[in-house]
């Protein structure tokens, strides 16, 4: 099987953690984006920091905010 590209793994790590989030594990999902995003293209995201940051002082506590996070990465 060939490796996925950037946008590839992008939308699978955004599956995996909307599924964790849907199912109502708010960490869960956070934590499993930041754990997914370790792709080649992807490690120095910005959005990596941010979302730690914000998951480190509970900003990312209610599923809307954790989607819009999830959600926002490109």
């Amino acid at each position: 099987m060939d490796a996925m590209d950037r946008a590839e793994h992008l939308q699978w790590a955004k599956g995996r953690a909307l599924g964790l989030l849907d199912s109502g594990d708010i960490a869960g999902a956070v934590t499993s984006m930041l754990s997914d995003l370790e792709h080649r293209d992807l490690r120095d995201h910005p959005g990596i920091e941010i979302g730690k940051m914000q998951m480190l002082t509970g900003l990312l506590t209610s599923p809307e905010k954790a989607r819009d996070w999830i959600t926002g990465f490109n």
